[in-house]
Formats: structure tokens, C-alpha cells, sequence
């Protein structure tokens, strides 16, 4: 197998989970939505029912390569503001003086998926 096929599949399998994340947005809006700052305009199940449409569409954009990089891009940023925004702001609450773990893990999660867009985006470029 080439480079380019490989790279092709790789772009489809990540299209993939990244299709599935915003599946899981539509169908638990509820969930998702108690994750919202406060702060934030709306209520949580908007933004659940909002960003699972941009993923969905993201994951398309990746699959038939029309505006790969621009999704790519914008869900570089998505996902950048919401390490920052959601998953950060708990890591440091103290837990017996240590970080908190399990939002670590959060923080990880989407800075590696974070990592996985931005090389759609700028894959052969």
C-alpha cells in the first residue's frame, strides 16, 4: 500500500470518530449539555444539538475531501476552546493536593484529537 492510501484510510477512520462523537451529542443532549460553562449563551442542549451537527459535518467534509481543510481548521479551534474552556479549569481543582485524573484525561483526549485535525487539515499541503 502507498502513503497516499494509507493516509486516506487514516483521514476515514478519524471522520469516523469524529462522526460518532457527534452522534453521541444528538442522542444525549442532556448529558452533553450539563458540560456547558454556565457562562455561555443558551442552554447546554443547544450547544449539544449545535456541535454535534458541526462534527457530523466535519466528519463529512473529511470523507469526500470537499472543505478538509477548513473543517479541520475550525475543529482544531472547537476542540482547542474546549480543553481550555471545560476540561482545564478542573484539572486544577485540588483533590488532595493532587490533579484531578479523570479530567486530565478529558484534557488529553481533545488535545489529541485536536492534534488529529490539524493534520487533516494540512495533510499534503
Amino acid at each position: 500500500m502507498n502513503n497516499k492510501t494509507i493516509v486516506r484510510i487514516a483521514v476515514i477512520v478519524y471522520a469516523i470518530a469524529i462522526a460518532m462523537f457527534g452522534i453521541n451529542h444528538l442522542l444525549q443532549p442532556v448529558y452533553i449539555g450539563k458540560i456547558v460553562p454556565e457562562w455561555m449563551p443558551g442552554d447546554g442542549i443547544f450547544w449539544s444539538y449545535f456541535t454535534g451537527v458541526c462534527l457530523i459535518l466535519a466528519a463529512i467534509a473529511f470523507v469526500i475531501n470537499k472543505f478538509a481543510k477548513l473543517a479541520g481548521i475550525l475543529l482544531t479551534v472547537f476542540l482547542l476552546l474546549i480543553a481550555i474552556t471545560v476540561h482545564l479549569p478542573p484539572v486544577f481543582e485540588a483533590d488532595h493536593g493532587m490533579l484531578r485524573v479523570p479530567a486530565l484525561g478529558l484534557l488529553q483526549k481533545d488535545l489529541a484529537i485536536a492534534a488529529g485535525a490539524i493534520l487533516v487539515a494540512y495533510r499534503g499541503h
